[in-house]
């Protein structure tokens, strides 16, 4: 089984099994931003995509949330943009200041992604 597989099998049973909002960075323990904050950043920073498919499945399952459960059809360019977004906002970053500071205002499945579906 390869590293992602392994995750992703992890990632739904320990994450997506406690439903959508569970992949907002908030709700998500330090291990998880970790993980997807590492992996975003892998990918910008030299195309290493090996752990993609789990970070696609983390944002899928919020913009599945932000579209109460329907399906979800995101152009490129769009889905391109909320992963930078989710890489700053994903609050990895901002989540671990969030924390650190004890500022009560994380992002939900309504402010996540501000563009519309």
């Amino acid at each position: 089984m390869s590293e992602e597989d392994y995750l992703l099998q992890r990632f739904k049973q320990e994450v997506l099994s406690h439903g959508r909002e569970a992949c907002l960075p908030v709700n998500l323990g330090e291990e998880w931003r970790a993980i997807l904050s590492q992996a975003i950043d892998r990918y910008f920073a030299d195309g290493d995509d090996s752990l993609f498919g789990l970070v696609m499945v983390a944002m899928l399952g919020i913009l599945s949330g932000k579209n109460s459960g329907a399906k979800v059809n995101v152009p490129l360019d769009t889905m391109f943009e909320y992963l930078q977004s989710y890489r700053r906002e994903l609050e990895l970053e901002l989540e671990t200041v969030r924390r650190k500071l004890e500022v009560n205002v994380p992002a939900t499945l309504k402010t996540i992604f501000k563009r519309d579906l």
